[in-house]
């Protein structure tokens, strides 16, 4: 959670994204009342689209293949920042903001996450990714697809609203 959720190179251009992540709530825990003391716990429940997706290395050890929305995707359409090693290839990736400028290829930033394995719907952070909606298998602008993807059979979250939006908790 100590990271920054846009990528640094966006943050000039803030008129031009759309939020679609709502925070639910959040808590932190710290060593004393004082709110710049030690944190010994938190988290962030946040609501949005949420998708299974896989990444693997290209044989160059360059780039990243993502397998989304049921097909691998090779094009240059995608770009990953990883915290660090990742443990598994299967990755859950959150919605926070969309591209609304009609001049560039529509797309999305998304955060990658882990699931912690000690409840249903709670995750770490892992990095983050950005995709144009056309490497995501999405046809068009339409953003709302981004809550109707093909997601594998190990999707976790804490919950789901009719409008295909899922609630999870970030530690």
């Amino acid at each position: 959670m100590d990271g920054c959720i846009l990528m640094r190179r966006y943050q000039e251009e803030r008129e031009r994204w759309l939020l679609v992540t709502s925070i639910v709530d959040k808590h932190v825990e710290t060593q004393t009342a004082d709110t710049t003391a030690h944190i010994l716990s938190a988290y962030i429940r946040l609501s949005g689209w949420l998708a299974t997706i896989q990444i693997q290395r290209d044989g160059l050890q360059m780039d990243w293949n993502i397998f989304a929305n049921g097909s691998w995707n090779k094009d240059d359409g995608h770009y990953l920042a990883l915290d660090s090693d990742v443990p598994t290839d299967q990755v859950h990736a959150l919605a926070v903001i969309v591209d609304k400028a009609e001049s560039q290829p529509p797309a999305a930033v998304f955060l990658l996450l882990q699931p912690t394995g000690v409840a249903k719907g709670q995750f770490y952070r892992i990095g983050t990714l950005y995709a144009t909606l056309e490497s995501l298998g999405i046809e068009g602008r339409d953003y709302n697809a981004l809550g109707k993807l093909k997601n594998e059979p190990w999707l976790q979250f804490e919950s789901k609203n009719e409008l295909g939006v899922y609630t999870l908790v970030i530690y």
